[in-house]
């Protein structure tokens, strides 16, 4: 659908514009909030997963090869299950980058389903009930699923998530109350994404410039009454998982400009 129709104002994303940038875009990416993926284990693993490092975790999805993690050879489908999620998942997409594999063509050691039942992102289902598997799962999901938010499904089924380079992917500020860590070494930016001249300072839509342009726009600043009437507002960002961008949050950048056609 071109843009101007008025069928939609602004989407959200968890990927910026990728191989769609163009200096003359149409649509800009605006980031507002920073996300991690950690790797998750259900709760019957006994995979030492908080020892492995990035290069550990590449080894195995990239290579196919064992690495040897708390006294133990862990070797794909030996004895450990490498997931990812199911086939258009940004998650996957960014799970392969990170990992050096291609998101359509799956290493064989690799794979995107047990037994017939699909890994689906940041849900831990498949997790739960297999205790040789490993896959990621987004940590601001994973937070926000146990803030117990309206309309925010709990699918995390227990499983935990783990340290990267011995770097954890969350702070507790209290029990059951997460935050997420942003010198976790797996980050990426989440955006809004909205048509550039309409935007951008000085455009054509006062609304949207209000809701996400700058850092003093309402996506940046809003917060939410948690739990609900308890007179306490917190930051929305963080409540549903993400840590705050600062004063980069509402940056409307000509370099995540994207899609010069519409």
């Amino acid at each position: 659908m071109p843009l101007g129709a008025d069928a939609f104002d602004w989407a959200r994303s968890s990927s910026g514009p990728g191989s769609n940038a163009s200096s003359t875009g149409q649509l800009v990416y605006v980031p507002f909030a920073l996300d991690a993926v950690a790797m998750a284990t259900g709760p019957a693993s006994t995979i030492p997963a908080d020892d492995f490092t990035l290069a550990d975790l590449r080894t195995l999805y990239r290579d196919g090869d064992s690495v040897t993690v708390g006294g133990t050879t862990y070797t794909p489908d030996v004895n450990i299950a490498l997931l990812i999620p199911q086939s258009g998942s940004g998650l996957r997409q960014f799970w392969a980058d990170q990992m050096q594999i291609s998101a359509t063509t799956l290493p064989a050691w690799v794979h995107d389903q047990i037994a017939t039942l699909p890994f689906q992102e940041n849900d831990g289902t498949l997790l739960e009930g297999n205790s040789r598997a490993i896959g990621p799962f987004s940590v601001a999901s994973w937070i926000g699923q146990g803030n117990g938010l309206p309309g925010v499904v709990d699918r995390r089924e227990g499983v935990d998530l783990h340290a990267i380079n011995r770097i954890q992917p969350y702070t507790e500020a209290t029990p059951g109350n997460e935050v997420l860590n942003p010198v976790f070494p797996v980050t990426r930016q989440v955006y809004n994404v909205a048509a550039y001249n309409e935007v951008r300072t000085g455009g054509t839509d006062a609304s949207l410039r209000v809701a996400f342009n700058g850092p003093t726009s309402r996506s940046c600043t809003s917060t939410t009454e948690h739990p609900a009437g308890s007179g306490t507002f917190v930051s929305t960002i963080e409540l549903y998982g993400f840590a705050s961008l600062g004063s980069g949050c509402g940056a409307v950048l000509e370099s995540l400009r994207a899609f010069p056609n519409g």
